[in-house]
């Protein structure tokens, strides 16, 4: 059997060689070697391990590989993407020094006798820096003014801080938060929401920060308003209220526009001062105050202050040329004499208004009205002020005399020791009216004759000359004229 198979072994072999390279030539016509390329993704472990250590990367990057594929068209035909894992182990990036990450492990989870390799290495660049935290206060400003008699009493906000993590570069360059706010023209509580606006040192916005966090901001808005106060009852009679006012008299009440924009003045509740002697001080509550509306401050009292002054009186003398006449007859039918040399007033009031007082603001006066001749007590007025009291009414006895006028001639008056052998003896006047006072019953029977009006010239010599006329008046009768005329002596 050896022998057999030994027989003619050369050619045997190269028959077999030659069938072998026959099959592979018919082979490798068929079923060619080829190279093809699939677009894997990538599968990204401990994705967020950097963040943990304080580092960002900054870059994008493409999150396919491409992997080229060698092998038969037969087995190539049978392989997709899905057939292949990629995988990135992002926790071994430790430190902002790192530019670049390369895969951990390429698996092929088919059976095809094939070979592969990722294009360009697989190598990831990567752009990484440092995460840093900056905790700051945020700045609220406010632009405008509100409107007038309108004030801001406090602004509140939350957030009160912002707090960032991001790379150093940026948050090195924050130097402060704003949230500018127009309170033009406000006029009642507001509440905003706005974002903070982020600035360098350099004053620049950092604009990649817009709309980072948003603050809402209260304003309280409060208005200067007016307190009206009341009091009822009445006090012990020689005390007098000064004054009732708020303490202060006005105050600021916060609240929304609608409310404080509808109020005029507040009220404050009355307040009794029965038999007080005092001054005092209390507590009033606001009546009036709307809904939704505070005082600043948080109470609704307020101090109402109550002044009051004890009276007293003072004593004024008038003399009798103080003491006017009022009503007096318009004709000049008669004469008014008050016969009492002082009249004294007493009046009550608050000292420092009575100080004030003077005969002169008083004006005393007795009205005439209608009398005629006697002797009489009349009242005497006087111009009181308000809130003053007059104690005393006094009276004075006035005298009222009628007037009558009798026409005197000069041919009438009688010139005792005149020499008319030597002077010539001429008067200014012809006529003279003798204007005469006293009571009916005794001017009735009064003539000039009985009057017997003289002018004595013994010492008189030439030239003008102004001369009494002396009359024989009785007691009762009194003259209101001026007696006295101008006589011209000269000689013959």
């Amino acid at each position: 059997m050896l022998k057999r198979l030994k027989h003619n072994l050369p050619y045997k072999i190269a028959a077999f060689v030659l069938a072998l390279l026959f099959w592979i030539a018919v082979y490798n016509n068929d079923n060619p070697i080829a190279t093809e390329k699939f677009v894997v993704p990538i599968t990204m472990l401990n994705q967020s391990a950097p963040q943990f250590a304080s580092l960002e990367i900054l870059n994008e990057f493409d999150k396919f590989v491409t992997i080229e594929v060698r092998g038969r068209e037969s087995e190539l035909s049978q392989i997709n993407s899905t057939d292949f894992s990629i995988v990135y182990d992002f926790g071994t990036i430790t430190s902002d020094e790192f530019t670049e990450i390369n895969y951990t492990s390429l698996d092929y989870t088919g059976t095809n006798a094939i070979d592969y390799k990722v294009i360009n290495d697989g190598v990831i660049s990567l752009d990484i820096e440092k995460l840093s935290v900056l905790e700051k206060k945020i700045v609220v400003q406010l632009q405008g003014e509100p409107a007038y008699g309108y004030s801001i009493i406090s602004t509140t906000y939350t957030p009160e801080n912002f707090s960032i993590k991001d790379i150093s570069s940026l948050v090195t360059d924050i130097s402060v938060a704003v949230v500018n706010i127009d309170v033009s023209g406000v006029k009642g509580n507001t509440n905003i929401r706005k974002y903070c606006e982020f600035y360098d040192k350099d004053g620049n916005e950092l604009i990649e920060l817009n709309e980072y966090i948003s603050v809402d901001v209260f304003i309280e808005v409060a208005r200067d308003i007016e307190v009206n106060t009341a009091i009822f009852g009445v006090t012990d009679p020689e005390f007098l209220v000064i004054s009732h006012t708020a303490q202060p008299s006005t105050i600021r009440v916060s609240g929304p526009e609608d409310a404080l924009t509808s109020i005029t003045t507040l009220t404050a509740e009355s307040i009794s001062v029965s038999g007080a002697t005092s001054s005092f001080v209390t507590k009033a509550s606001i009546i009036n105050l709307p809904v939704g509306c505070e005082l600043v401050g948080g109470a609704n009292t307020i101090d109402v202050a109550v002044v009051l002054e004890q009276l007293v009186t003072k004593e004024f003398t008038f003399s009798k040329e103080e003491i006017n006449f009022i009503q007096e007859d318009p004709y000049g039918n008669y004469s008014y004499t008050i016969l009492d040399n002082t009249i004294s007033i007493t009046l009550k009031g608050l000292n420092n208004e009575l100080q004030a007082l003077s005969n002169s603001i008083l004006a005393p006066y007795i009205s005439v009205k209608s009398l005629q001749d006697n002797v009489i007590l009349l009242s005497v007025e006087i111009n009181i002020p308000l809130g003053i009291k007059q104690v005393s009414f006094p009276q004075a006895e006035v005298e009222i005399l009628k007037n009558i006028t009798l026409q005197m001639s000069v041919e009438d008056i009688y010139l005792p020791n005149a020499r008319f052998e030597s002077y010539t003896y001429s008067f200014s006047v012809d006529k003279y009216a003798l204007i005469l006072s006293g009571f009916s019953e005794y001017l009735t029977n009064i003539n000039i004759n009985s009057l017997n009006p003289t002018i004595d010239v013994m010492d008189l010599k030439e030239g003008v000359h102004q001369v009494p006329i002396i009359l024989s008046l009785p007691d009762n009768i009194i003259s209101n004229s001026n007696l006295v005329i101008t006589m011209t002596i000269a000689v013959k």
